[in-house]
């Protein structure tokens, strides 16, 4: 099965696009699916996402991997809460393990499986730090990471983990602005883990960017518009950002700040292309947005399609800054401004995320339930 974008596994890896899988699930690893992934075709990383966990655990196919660990839950008299906490662990644990030669051949540069943290934790900076390090004992795996937004409170809680030395994944960044509070994140952590004698080589950090998103709420908006000229801009909004973001990754890397971390083994803060939607696995952007040393996460529909190798059109972000502020300019003469945007899609993210929460305790609340009589 062939995709429209020209797009292939094999040549995402050979532009130094790392692709991971985005929505991880215990039927796609006891299957065997994953490991097959990431033994033959090169997929090297994986994040949980609690929508892929509610639709396991609500579906009676899904569910058939957890039923063994949900009796056990039930019978030890866990709270939903915290069945929730070891479910999503015991999904880690296994991906942290499919990937684990990854990570020991690339030195620690890839492998990783990023897992959620409570979304009520990060709330409260100084909740996120017992919750983040819960998380990561819980799979006990060298290549983990967390999950935190990078809201305002959000990042507060990045400095703290990475502080402590718990790499972080940060999530729902849609602005250059809220990027560039990001990378400060990282490096003000990184400093005090190295104050606090810890090895800064150890401690990686990505951010997350949902190009998809992006897209869909800035071509909703420009059809709204109903002027002929918004044609043109469907569909550009997603990688114009990704553009703007990528150069402010390469300004990071120059500065005095980031040599000297780096001088102390600090890896670059990678950048993560999250390309799905509502109504798409992220077949749509994988060959669309290629930038060296980046992340492509996709969901396993994605994944599967990229099977065939097809030639792509190379590196989509380096040196197009220009290109991408034409974007946001054109955009912003229909009255579509990006800076509006970013702020709405990051406020619809973490009140999707803690609903997320909120409806995946239910349904385990009702599977232990079940799982007792």
């Amino acid at each position: 099965m062939t995709n429209s974008t020209g797009a292939s596994l094999d040549g995402l890896i050979s532009e130094g696009v790392s692709p991971w899988w985005d929505g991880l699930d215990r039927r796609g690893i006891d299957s065997g699916w994953f490991a097959s992934m990431v033994g033959t075709k090169g997929v090297s990383g994986a994040t949980a996402d609690q929508r892929a966990l509610l639709r396991a655990l609500g579906e009676d196919v899904g569910l058939g991997p957890y039923r063994d660990q949900l009796a056990d839950l039930a019978r030890q008299g866990a709270s939903p809460e915290d069945a929730v906490i070891a479910l999503a662990a015991g999904d880690g644990r296994a991906a942290g393990d499919a990937l684990y030669e990854v990570f020991t051949h690339s030195d620690g540069q890839d492998g990783y499986v990023s897992v959620d943290v409570p979304a009520a934790a990060v709330r409260d900076p100084r909740g996120a730090v017992p919750a983040a390090l819960r998380a990561t004992a819980e799979l006990a795996r060298p290549n983990v990471m967390v999950k935190l937004p990078a809201t305002e409170l959000g990042l507060a809680a990045m400095r703290a983990c990475l502080a402590r030395g718990i790499g972080v994944h940060a999530t729902e960044v849609y602005s250059p602005a809220r990027y560039r509070q990001a990378v400060d994140a990282y490096f003000d952590g990184l400093a005090a883990a190295s104050a606090a004698g810890l090895s800064v080589a150890a401690i990686p950090s990505v951010v997350a960017v949902p190009v998809g998103r992006i897209d869909e709420e800035v071509d909703a908006r420009l059809v709204s518009t109903r002027d002929s000229g918004a044609t043109d801009l469907l569909g550009t909004a997603g990688l114009a950002t990704a553009r703007l973001l990528y150069r402010e990754y390469e300004h990071s890397l120059g500065t005095g700040r980031w040599r000297a971390l780096h001088a102390a083994g600090a890896r670059p803060q990678r950048l993560v292309w999250v390309a799905a939607t509502d109504t798409d696995p992220g077949t749509r952007y994988a060959g669309r947005v290629v930038g060296w040393g980046t992340v492509t996460a996709l969901q396993r529909a994605a994944l599967d399609t990229l099977e065939v190798a097809e030639e792509l059109a190379g590196d989509t972000l380096l040196g197009e800054h220009a290109a991408a502020q034409a974007v946001v300019e054109g955009l912003g003469g229909l009255g579509v401004g990006l800076d509006e945007v970013a702020r709405e899609l990051e406020w619809d993210g973490t009140h999707r995320v803690a609903r997320y929460w909120e409806e995946l305790s239910a349904v385990v609340r009702d599977r232990l339930a079940a799982a007792a009589d």
